[in-house]
């Protein structure tokens, strides 16, 4: 990752992306997840997101490590039904749900706390 400046005279920084091989190509549904320091919460919250009649057949999971701690990235990492996107800093809870949308490729976007689970 590398930091750029902007036009502001700012700095932003550039993140690393990683899309697993089993997230679908042209996704119906993207369901966006920002992770802070307990990528547990997070891997919880895709658990159930996996569950039959959870989410929709063909539904892209992005999500957001946002300043996570190394430690943490590596469970996320193991995924790959997950598009990663990985901020050495903390952004911020809109910058970080923008970069989800940013790099979402379907046209209907979910946004849910990593502590958030799903039923039927």
């Amino acid at each position: 990752m590398s930091e750029t400046a902007t036009d502001a005279g700012t700095a932003s920084v550039d993140p690393s992306i990683r899309r697993g091989t089993l997230v679908p190509v042209t996704p119906v549904l993207s369901i966006c997840i920002l992770v802070l320091e307990h990528a547990a919460l997070a891997l919880d919250c895709l658990d159930a997101l996996r569950r039959p009649g959870a989410s929709p057949p063909g539904t892209e999971l992005v999500v957001v490590a946002n300043g996570t701690p190394p430690d943490q990235l590596d469970s996320l990492v193991a995924h790959d039904d997950v598009v990663l996107v990985v901020n050495e800093l903390n952004l911020g809870f809109g910058a970080g749900c923008n970069q989800a949308a940013s790099v979402a490729r379907a046209s209907l976007l979910v946004f849910l706390n990593d502590d958030s689970t799903v039923e039927e």
